[in-house]
């Protein structure tokens, strides 16, 4: 046992330096940095969300404000599409078109929203 804890704290003190290929994905890696913090940001997104929808719209969970999470969490996934936009060279050709598709989609959700209130007052 005593042999196990010397080990555990010997490599805590030296620990084995990270292969490159393991932060792939990640901030100062090379496939797709910044990838996995999108993917974190949009998933802490998605929990605020749900949440919301569990609770009818209240926004008072037993977690805390969900308002207030929203406020912090939707910058959060803001950043993490901004950089890792930037750190993808190979969508910088799309970004024209990437601009106008989210114009296009702006544009049709609120399209949506419109009509189906006016569609309910109707």
């Amino acid at each position: 046992m005593i042999r196990r804890i010397r080990a555990a704290v010997a490599a805590f003190r030296n620990p084995t330096p990270v292969p490159a290929s393991s932060l792939d994905f990640a901030f100062g890696g090379t496939v797709w940095p910044g990838l996995a913090k999108l993917a974190e940001e949009s998933n802490e997104v998605g929990q605020v969300l749900a949440k919301l929808i569990q609770t009818g719209g209240d926004s008072q969970h037993w977690s805390g404000d969900l308002v207030e999470m929203l406020v912090e969490e939707l910058p959060d996934l803001l950043a993490a599409y901004h950089v890792f936009f930037c750190l993808n060279p190979v969508l910088h050709p799309h970004a024209a078109a990437m601009n106008d598709r989210a114009l296009a989609k702006t544009r049709q959700f609120f399209a949506w929203h419109y009509d189906t209130l006016a569609e309910r007052k109707a």
